[in-house]
């Protein structure tokens, strides 16, 4: 069986004017502990690479270490093969309204699945006319503008800290990862 091809996501890399870091340097960090073919997409800390490890959390505390020391902060990773992107793709969860021109589709992407009863709690909370989808590891919104909730509060409702995409990024990911 074929290694997977990972992808990377890392949260708060490039937001604003904080924590701008080089796709180089990301690049460097990454491929400085085992990974290969390296491939970076958009500003925002999405990496694609090959391992030769298949232990999830192996890979992501080895990476979240390299990227730390290459980039002087920390950077939580969070990982999906791209098996997983494009199932969660082919399974796309927005529906009629969820596309109208003033929505914006993100989807959250979580560590680890967190208790039950909290992924129930954020299912039933008001969300403000927005639209919001909850699997174990994933939270996807298709907001409303200016409605609630944002990425912090997928983080705080789940006490977890989680990295959010626009659907469009997630899609050209899958993309670049299954071909």
């Amino acid at each position: 069986m074929a290694a997977p091809v990972w992808v990377a996501l890392l949260r708060g890399i490039n937001v604003g004017a904080h924590h701008r870091v080089t796709m180089a340097v990301l690049k460097a960090a990454v491929t400085s502990v085992g990974a290969t073919e390296v491939i970076t997409h958009i500003q925002s800390g999405n990496l694609l690479l090959g391992h030769a490890t298949a232990d999830r959390a192996a890979l992501a505390t080895t990476l979240e270490e390299a990227l730390a020391e290459a980039c002087g902060f920390p950077v939580p990773v969070i990982l999906r093969t791209g098996e997983e992107l494009a199932d969660l793709v082919a399974r796309c969860p927005y529906t009629g309204s969820d596309w109208d021109e003033d929505r914006r589709r993100y989807v959250a992407f979580l560590p680890s699945a967190p208790p039950p009863e909290l992924l129930q709690r954020l299912r039933e909370a008001d969300h403000g006319g927005s639209s919001l989808y909850a699997t174990p590891t994933e939270v996807c919104t298709s907001l409303v503008p200016a409605a609630k909730p944002g990425y912090t509060d997928v983080d705080r409702f789940l006490q977890v800290r989680s990295t959010a995409r626009a659907w469009n990024v997630v899609v050209r990911l899958t993309e670049l990862a299954t071909r």
